[in-house]
């Protein structure tokens, strides 16, 4: 999808002016992205559909743009129209990136959690995936955006904990992956294993292949196994740390009994995949 017409409020405008959507329609989405709750009830007053799907700038509906922009009121009033609660939409953010999932995933990564509590209390499905390969949960997209207060809400509305996405990684893999240490610490508090694997991943390999030294340093003490590897790939931390060229990664793994001689799918050893003189210089160092 081209993405140069993306206007600040997370909406691609191209389309704006062609003659595929109604007027009365392009004023309901466009009330719904900028928060006029006014716009939105001439809108709906004139018979516009709560539920229209825009298919070429995305494919989205009014419910979607106010989700993501934390427009409360707007969502009430779509809601009471009529608008579908876990309807499905995607469109590009005015960061290019392509946003998927239900309102109530929206809204969580967007961090508007006044905007999520409500469409929880009206009976969100917080365990519904998001329409994409990923099957990411409420509770993934959260974790990865590194909503702890987010994360807290869904644990509190009884959300599936122990649910994993489309390439079996827990919410504590997904984390760590992106370096959220207080989400990794919280999940660890509601019983996540730090030692779970998925098919490319544990937590510490995530962490470690992204040089994420504090939540490295965290699973670690918490009882990570240093020379791990995942159900598909046989790399170890240290391995995925070198290869990356993350030092102060290898040197913490080394310090905690990393397995310098281990050896990959490939015969190769973390000093042979090493990205750099300072990251051999790293290993050799803390083995000694």
């Amino acid at each position: 999808m081209e993405t140069d017409n993306v206007n600040e409020e997370g909406y691609d405008d191209q389309y704006t002016e062609t003659s595929y959507i109604s007027a009365t329609d392009e004023t309901l989405l466009t009330a719904a992205r900028e928060g006029n709750t006014d716009k939105l009830k001439q809108a709906l007053q004139e018979g516009a559909d709560p539920n229209f799907v825009d298919e070429y700038g995305g494919r989205y509906s009014a419910i979607h743009l106010a989700a993501h922009n934390g427009h409360l009121e707007v969502l009430k009033l779509l809601l009471d129209k009529g608008a579908e609660l876990d309807s499905i939409g995607n469109f590009t953010a005015a960061n290019n990136e392509v946003k998927y999932g239900t309102p109530l995933n929206h809204a969580l990564e967007a961090g508007h959690l006044a905007v999520a509590k409500y469409l929880i209390e009206k009976g969100a499905n917080v365990n519904l995936t998001d329409g994409t390969y990923e099957y990411y949960t409420p509770l993934h997209t959260a974790c990865r955006a590194g909503r702890l207060d987010a994360v807290k809400l869904l644990a509190e509305k009884g959300c599936d904990m122990d649910a994993v996405d489309g390439a079996g990684e827990s919410a504590l893999n997904i984390a760590a992956d992106y370096g959220h240490l207080e989400v990794v610490k919280f999940l660890h508090s509601k019983g996540a294993n730090v030692n779970s694997t998925s098919m490319i991943h544990t937590p510490l390999l995530a962490a470690s292949e992204n040089g994420h030294v504090e939540v490295v340093k965290w699973l670690l003490a918490s009882g990570a196994k240093v020379n791990d590897t995942a159900q598909l790939r046989k790399d170890t931390a240290l391995h995925l740390a070198a290869q990356n060229g993350f030092p102060d990664v290898c040197a913490v793994l080394v310090q905690n009994g990393a397995d310098v001689n281990a050896k990959n799918d490939e015969d190769k050893t973390s000093l042979d995949l090493a990205a750099s003189t300072e990251v051999k210089n790293a290993i050799e160092k803390s083995r000694k």
